[in-house]
């Protein structure tokens, strides 16, 4: 859907839904293990980062997040 937008669009905010990449029903910590990111990292990040460049814009995405033992909705 995002593939025919670019610069010239002159975006400024690409905000995508709460966990829209792992979907957000899980049963578990162990459902959800295999997603968890560690922040500005994983495929969420990546993906959001050349968006960003691509459109020059702000992306704001939901991702499961890992921290030492600790998981997130961010």
């Amino acid at each position: 859907m995002l593939s025919d937008f670019s610069l010239s669009d002159n975006i400024d905010i690409l905000i995508l839904s709460e966990m829209v990449f792992t979907g957000y029903k899980f049963l578990n910590k162990d459902d959800i293990s295999p997603y968890l990111e560690i922040a500005g990292t994983g495929p969420t990040f990546d993906w959001c980062a050349n968006q960003a460049k691509r459109l020059g814009c702000y992306v704001f995405c939901g991702y499961p997040e890992k921290e030492g033992d600790k998981m997130y909705n961010s």
